[in-house]
Order: C-alpha cells, then sequence, then structure tokens
C-alpha cells in the first residue's frame, strides 16, 4: 500500500495532508490520479491512502493477463521496461496512422465544402431548385453531427450539371476498408457507377456525385477514428513519461523485511514506500500489534523498484501469510526465503553496475572535453517551476512554511528550494 503526504485536490491543486479531514474523498493521487482518502488517525502518522491495493499506474497499463512467474525478479524488471518500449513504439505508429487518416480526412471534407460552395451559389442572381437541395447538402456538411443517414439523405440530393459520373450505395455498413493501392485505404468495392444518363433507369436509397465518394467514406468513420485518436494519445503520454523520465517509479522504494516471531517461524513483508523506513517499520510494528513479534529486521531497500511489488505477490502467492486484509506479509520455507535473498542480490548488483557504468562514461566523456551535467546557460524558470517537485516546493512556501521545513519535507536540496522562492517572488 502506497501512503502519501501529498494529493490533487477536485481544483487539481497540490495539496498536504494537514489540509483537510479525515476520510475527505474526491482527492486523486499525483502520480496515478486513481482515487485516494485522507487517514488521519491517533497511532499511525497522518497520510493519503489509494482506496485500491497501490498505485495503478505502477501495475497499469502493464499488467499482464498471465503472470510470468518463471521469470526472477531481475529477469522480469529487464522484461518490464522492455515492454514499455515496445509499447510506446506500437502504440506511436498507431497514433501516426490515425494522424495521417485524420489528415487526409479534413483535407477531403474542406474540398467538398469549397465545391458545394460553388454548387449551391445563386445563378444569374436566382437559386434554381438544384442549387437549393445542393446548399441543404452543404449545410448538412457544415453541421454534421455524427447523424451518417442524414447526411447521405441529403447529398443524394445534390444535382449539378457538370457532373458526369454518379455513385450508388445500398447501405452504409458495407463501407468497409479495402486497399486501393499502397498509398491509402480506400471502399473501392462497395460503389457501384452510372453515368448521368442512367440517373433516371436506376433505382437505390443513396445516389451522389463520384467526386463525393471519399468525403463520405471518411465522415462514416470520422466519429470513431476520433475518440480512438485520443484515447490512444492519452496513454501515448502516459507511456511517455515512463519511458523518458521514469519519474513514477523512482519515487518509491521496494524493500524486504524479516519479522522474527516468539515461538513462530519468521514471517517476510514485501513492500513500497515513499517515505522513511523507520516511520514505515513503526507503522507495520503498529499492524501487526495483536502478533508475539520479537524484532524487525530490514534486509532490502532498492530505490525505483516499486513496479516489482505486485509481481512478488503473484511469484509466491503459495507462500502468502493470511493476516487480517493485508497482502504484503509470506511465511516463506528456508529454501523459498533463499531464493527471493538470491533475486534481490541480483537486482541490487544489476541497479548498482549501471551506475557505474553511467559514471565511468560520464568521466570518458569529461575527459574527452564533452560537457557533463546540465546543460550550459540558464534553465528556463517555465519548464523549471512546471516540475512536479518544484510544484511541491511551491505549495509549502505559499502555505508560509520555512525554507529548511520545506527542505526537511521534500528532500530537495536548499539551493532549490530558494531557487522556487526566487522564481515565485518574481512573479
Amino acid at each position: 500500500m502506497i501512503e502519501l503526504e501529498y494529493a490533487h485536490n477536485r481544483d487539481k491543486e497540490l495539496i498536504h495532508i494537514s489540509e483537510v479531514s479525515t476520510g475527505d474523498r474526491g482527492l486523486q493521487c499525483p502520480f496515478c490520479f486513481g482515487e485516494i482518502l485522507a487517514k488521519k488517525g491517533l497511532v499511525k502518522e497522518h497520510h493519503f491512502a489509494h482506496v485500491k491495493d497501490s498505485c495503478l499506474a505502477l501495475a497499469k497499463p502493464y499488467e499482464p493477463k498471465e503472470w510470468p512467474i518463471h521469470l526472477s525478479l531481475l529477469q522480469y524488471h529487464q522484461w518490464y521496461y522492455q515492454r514499455i518500449e515496445n509499447d510506446y513504439n506500437e502504440l506511436k505508429d498507431q497514433v501516426s496512422r490515425l494522424r495521417e487518416w485524420n489528415n487526409l480526412a479534413n483535407k477531403e471534407i474542406e474540398q467538398t465544402v469549397a465545391t458545394l460552395k460553388l454548387m449551391s451559389a445563386p445563378l444569374n442572381g436566382k437559386l434554381p431548385k438544384n442549387r437549393e437541395l445542393n446548399r441543404k447538402a452543404l449545410d448538412a456538411l457544415l453541421n454534421y453531427k455524427g447523424n451518417f443517414i442524414e447526411l447521405l439523405d441529403a447529398f443524394s440530393r445534390v444535382r449539378f450539371s457538370k457532373i458526369k459520373r454518379y455513385s450508388l450505395i445500398q447501405h452504409p455498413s458495407y463501407m468497409q476498408y479495402e486497399k486501393r493501392n499502397s498509398e491509402k485505404i480506400y471502399p473501392r468495392s462497395v460503389w457501384e457507377y452510372y453515368d448521368v444518363k442512367q440517373i433516371n433507369h436506376i433505382s437505390g436509397p443513396y445516389i451522389f456525385p463520384e467526386s463525393f465518394e471519399e468525403c463520405l467514406y471518411y465522415l462514416y468513420h470520422y466519429s470513431k477514428n476520433q475518440l480512438e485518436l485520443k484515447e490512444k494519445e492519452r496513454s501515448l503520454a502516459t507511456l511517455k513519461d515512463l519511458r523518458d523520465q521514469k519519474s513514477l517509479l523512482d519515487e518509491f522504494h521496494l524493500y524486504y523485511i524479516k519479522i522474527s516471531r516468539q515461538g513462530a517461524a519468521p514471517i517476510y513483508k514485501i513492500g513500497i514506500t515513499a517515505r522513511d523506513m523507520g516511520k514505515r517499520l513503526s507503522e507495520i510494528q503498529s499492524d501487526l500489534k495483536e502478533m508475539s513479534t520479537l524484532n524487525f529486521e530490514v534486509l532490502f531497500v532498492l530505490k525505483g523498484l516499486g513496479h516489482l511489488e505486485t509481481f512478488f505477490k503473484h511469484k509466491y502467492q503459495e507462500w502468502q501469510f493470511d493476516y487480517k486484509h493485508f497482502t504484503e506479509y509470506f511465511e516463506l520455507a528456508t529454501a523459498q526465503h533463499e531464493l527471493v535473498i538470491e533475486e534481490l542480490e541480483q537486482l541490487k548488483y544489476h541497479i548498482s553496475e549501471r551506475r557505474e557504468k553511467i559514471k565511468k562514461g560520464m568521466a570518458r566523456a569529461k575527459a574527452n572535453g564533452v560537457h557533463v551535467g546540465r546543460p550550459k546557460g540558464s534553465e528556463k524558470m517555465q519548464r523549471f517551476m512546471a516540475k512536479p517537485k518544484n510544484q511541491e516546493i511551491a505549495t509549502l512556501l505559499k502555505s508560509g512554511l520555512k525554507l529548511r521545513e520545506v527542505e526537511r519535507k521534500t528532500g530537495c536540496s536548499i539551493n532549490t528550494v530558494r531557487k522556487v522562492e526566487q522564481a515565485l517572488s518574481v512573479n
């Protein structure tokens, strides 16, 4: 269970737990935007807690349908990030295709609007019947609200002396995708074509100028594609944040604790926290006050691996310790415990080895005259203040806290706090 000191209120403002009453709802997690509530009891430190078991953004949209429990924790960690990369690239291609389709649709619609304006303009100062019907088709197109049948009815009345060929479609549900060539998608098979001289000899509900069929085809699929594009763009934004910054994952620590019990085998706890482990331990002890515990031993605290908690629960579900409503405790046999220790050691080595490689690479670049660190020159203040951590600092400063108090609460350097204070004074 992730516990937080800050939340977003209904106005999307970052607020501290001290600003709300216990049980307050209508609040959102600043990371996953999931529902959280305020908990201000007499035992635990006041905090916000997710209504569900954990932070949604740590598990979704990457929670697999079938958990690959045959993988080690390190293998799953690597697979997880590779999946983010693969999903990002796949979704990026889908969004690109939808945007291209949208551009083609808009161009075709604009061209049809221009053509209908020409066809419905008064002739010699008068508006003959045909041009009046053309005007109604133009109005239907400009005011299109997604009722495609009404649009087809209006377009089926369009007539113009310069049109030489007309199209017939029996029912709009036949308008499916079909590749006409390698460049674009086109519903060529559903149309039947007739010369203008044949119009009076055919029957069908929807007969309209051949030149408008692409426009009608795009409009038939427009609402669905627009909705799909918006949904995929939202998902892509979430993926981009995790792929490029991984700031969400870096906020949380994965910990593994051994809890010795008097006259019974030890139990083990896996969990994630963004808070001080000393405070977390006292809360765990409070949770287990009904049990005779002898000792708490923190075996591992690994930063940025919060996404492994849910996988761990599935991998070791067989040994889950049934205690109240908690799901993070396990009664592992010696062999399973040793396996967990081995896997966490592999993770720890992998992380430290990666950091060491980064340090060596930076040293090598510096020796070759390449600038290492932040880009030279001043950071744009607007971009600086847009960072979530700096927004949190700004909120605390506005509430009247002193610089050192803000430093302790946020864990940021005093220089960063001062920089935010200076930015606020300028604005």
